[in-house]
């Protein structure tokens, strides 16, 4: 959805704001420069020049398109681009900037989860964590967790047995509201007891068996882990397929998953 005429003016104004101040911030450092494509913050090329980039700090900036304020450390939903390539590709190019609102459950599943790092009013822009190490508020589940997603509307993440934000630092005790120290994104691994089971051996571990041939049988079956999920709330969940190997080493049929809780 486009934004309104009202709010384009507004994010433009906000844009003008910025790069007023980096204009101020560059005559003090005597590097000024009076460039109207600065005015809206896309750097001329005599200060980039004399500018050193600066390294990814792990934020972006996000336009609050509700009506309410985002507080520091609330998780909210990024939904669209504010410039797209399709509407203004040299803006797209020189900047992105994130648009967002309220956590909505009916989107929580198309949408990407991102964390304010400063307070933004509604109507205005802000700067979002979307990468790295950073604090964050957790709904303590339980102190053993090492890990937290986001599963409901709270504005705060739900800790659990894996999730895309691993917990580096959790203040003590349980409950909500507690400040934590999160590393995202994280890939979802789990480790298996038994990972691999063979139909035809006395053993359930594939670190002890051999896989041979059930003479008996006349073919080799294969029991293996095809996916591991989590329902975000501490429950894994493993798929499992059965494959049969012929004895001339050919794959005869492979079976539909099997759904086990761990």
């Amino acid at each position: 959805m486009a934004l309104s005429s009202s709010e384009a003016k507004t994010l433009n104004r906000l844009i003008a704001d910025v790069g007023r101040l980096r204009n101020k911030i560059d005559q003090m450092s005597g590097h000024g420069v009076s460039n109207s494509k600065n005015a809206i913050g896309i750097p001329s090329q005599k200060a980039s020049a004399q500018k050193t980039p600066q390294p990814f700090d792990g934020t972006l900036l996000l336009y609050n398109n509700d009506n309410t304020d985002f507080e520091p450390l609330q998780v909210i939903n990024s939904t669209l681009l504010t410039v797209t390539p399709a509407t203004d590709l040299e803006g797209f190019k020189q900047r992105v900037t994130l648009r967002g609102g309220a956590l909505v459950s009916s989107t929580m599943a198309s949408t990407s989860t991102v964390v304010c790092a400063q307070r933004i009013p509604k109507k205005s822009a802000g700067r979002v964590y979307v990468n790295g190490i950073f604090p964050v508020k957790i709904n303590v589940v339980d102190s053993n967790h090492g890990y937290a997603e986001q599963i409901d509307t709270s504005g705060e993440l739900t800790s659990c047995l894996m999730g895309r934000f691993r917990i580096v630092y959790q203040e003590s005790g349980t409950g909500t509201g507690k400040y934590c120290v999160v590393q995202f994104p994280v890939m979802l691994l789990h480790s298996l007891q038994s990972p691999v089971q063979l139909a035809h051996s006395t053993s359930a571990s594939a670190l002890t068996d051999t896989w041979t041939l059930d003479v008996n049988s006349g073919s080799l079956q294969l029991t293996f882990v095809s996916r591991v999920v989590t329902d975000g709330a501490g429950g894994a969940y493993v798929f499992r397929r059965t494959m049969e190997v012929t004895t001339g080493g050919q794959i005869r049929s492979v079976s539909a998953e099997s759904l086990n809780n761990i």
